[in-house]
This record gives C-alpha cells, structure tokens and sequence, in this order.
C-alpha cells in the first residue's frame, strides 16, 4: 500500500510557508511549520487535511515555536486521532505554550496508536505540570510495543508526583533499547529519580540511554539509587548523564561512577557532574575509574566543583593520559 491522500496536505502546507517532506516507500510524512505565525483557521485547515492521510507508517510534526497553546494542542490531538496504522511518531512542541489541557488531549490521541515503536515527544519549554504528566505518564506505559522513546519536559514546571507517575510507567516498557529523557530545570528530587531509577531495572534490553537531569534538586540518595539502576543495564553501549547543578557529593558521584564502571559493553560516555559539590579527592577517582574503563568516546565536564587553578592542570593530565591510550576525548572547557 501507497500514502493515500497526501497531495492537498502538501499544498497546503507550502501555501502557509510550510515544508513537507514526502518518501512514499517507506510510507513517511515530515510536515516542518516552525516559526510560521499561522491562524488557527489556517492550522486547523492543515490539520484536517492531515487527518485525511491513509497508510502513513512514520510521521513527524515539526511545531517548534508555532503558538499552539492548547487549542492549538487539541486540534493536533484531534488529527493524530484519525490516523491509522502509525508505527513511528516524532512530535515537536518546543515553546509552543502548550499547557496541561493540551497534553491530556494529546494523550488522549497518543493512547490510541498501541503499534508505536518509535516515538519522539518534544515538550521542552511549555506550561506543562504534573496534571499534564500524569496523563502522559498513563498512555506511555501503554504503549508497550515502543522500541525507542524520546521524551523532553526540559524548562516546564514539573514537579516529583509527575515523575514518580512517569517512572511507574515507563517501567512497563521492558522492550525499550533507546531511550533519551530530558527532565533538565524541573523538581525531580530523590524521589523521582528513584521512580526513574525503579523504572531502568525493567529495562535489560537498554543500548542506548541518555539521561539529562540537570538541575533538578537531585542529591546524595537520588544518585545511589540511579547507580543501582544503571549498573545492571548490562547491554548498554552509549550512556549519556547529564547532573550539573545538583547535589550528589562524593557519595553520589563515587557510586555513580563505580556503577558505570561495571558496564562491560560501554563504549561511549558523555558525564556531566559540574556543581555538584565534589571534592579534589572525588574527582580523583572518577577519574581512575575512567582511565580503567575501556571506552571510546569520552567528554567529561566536572567544573564548578573546585578552584579552576587547582582542576586545570589535574584535567589537562588526564586528558593527555586518556588521548595516549586512543579515547576520542572532549574536556569541557570549564573541566
């Protein structure tokens, strides 16, 4: 089977200063309206036209910056709600004031598409609370054939009831191999990182994961519990751990480091512990315990923990050591 009925959604979309990217083999439909100051008679003119579609097996909706609010949410809700057959969704909503009411429509839309594999839900920057989340936490954890999520709540105002609901579910995704979380500038706690953490342990088929949790009042406890998680993720390939700004110390940082230690099959590492109150006797051994690892690819930023004139010589040492012994290394220029 062919896409079906696409012609005037791409007409459409030009019309307005959109792109629509068409590969009819593999039944995939790219629609980019970002920046566009549409009306919302306009956009809803599209969108019904989108919902017309026939045999469209991967979609990616590029919103970025496009005024939605949740009228607007609702009207993409509305249209995904039509679509048959999807195995492949990629839904970008970055700073489009979307708040809970939109999300809980998407989600709506979201639950009814059981055969997603892939799917890639951009949030960052939006009025979304745990309300919203909950909701969305629901219809992932339904959504158990997915192989890949990506899921950015980065800059909203998500508390730990939002991501506790989200670990309780995203532990139900056992057949996960990729998954990519930004929860950068939101209340995660020792809390939701031990939801996040519980949720990790029902997930042994993991190659690839990134976790960016940034400033998100993480301390000594929510560290432990994610370096139990991630040293039994034994077929992880590529790990990505973003904590700047937090407060998990020695104690969090050590068990951290011992846990991605373990990781026999790790290849690349991307660790971002700035600012989190690490002594010169912590960074130590994060770093002997890096230069035990047989790595890659490394970038390391661990700055903002002691005086730079005290960490700069210690980095540019251990830079030299890890190039000597063919790692691919990048040293963050604040170390």
């Amino acid at each position: 089977m062919e896409l079906k009925k696409v012609e005037k959604l791409v007409k459409l979309v030009e019309k307005y200063g959109g792109t629509a990217d068409l590969q009819a083999e593999e039944k995939s439909l790219s629609i980019n309206l970002k920046d566009l100051k549409l009306k919302q008679k306009d956009f809803k003119k599209i969108m019904k036209e989108l919902s017309k579609v026939e045999n469209v097996y991967s979609l990616e909706l590029i919103l970025w910056n496009v005024e939605l609010k949740d009228e607007g949410a609702s009207i993409v809700a509305d249209a995904l709600k039509q679509l048959e057959g999807l195995l492949e969704l990629r839904l970008n909503l970055w700073n489009t004031k979307v708040g809970d009411k939109g999300l809980i429509e998407l989600s709506n839309a979201l639950s009814k598409h059981r055969e997603l594999n892939l799917l890639d839900f951009n949030l960052r920057i939006n009025n979304v609370t745990d309300e919203g989340v909950k909701k969305l936490a629901t219809t992932i954890g339904s959504l158990i054939n997915l192989r890949e999520l990506t899921l950015n709540l980065r800059l909203n105002f998500v508390e730990v009831d939002g991501f506790k609901a989200l670990g309780e579910n995203l532990a139900k995704l056992s057949n996960l191999e990729i998954l990519e979380l930004d929860y950068t500038s939101n209340k995660v706690k020792d809390e939701g990182a031990k939801s996040l953490a519980n949720a990790l342990l029902n997930m042994p088929k993991l190659k690839y994961l990134v976790l960016l949790l940034g400033s998100t009042d993480i301390g000594i406890n929510g560290a432990k519990e994610l370096a139990k998680a991630i040293k039994k993720l034994g077929e992880l390939e590529k790990l990505t751990l973003e904590m700047f700004r937090n407060y998990v110390m020695d104690l969090g940082a050590g068990a951290l480091m011992e846990s991605i230690a373990h990781l026999s099959k790790l290849k690349s590492l991307h660790l971002n512990l700035a600012t989190n109150g690490i002594s010169m006797f912590g960074i130590g051994k994060i770093l002997q315990a890096l230069k035990n690892m047989n790595i890659n690819e490394l970038f390391i930023a661990i700055g903002g923990n002691q005086d730079p004139d005290e960490l700069s010589p210690v980095m540019e040492t251990f830079k030299k050591e890890m190039e000597e012994k063919g790692v691919k290394i990048t040293v963050d220029s604040l170390y």
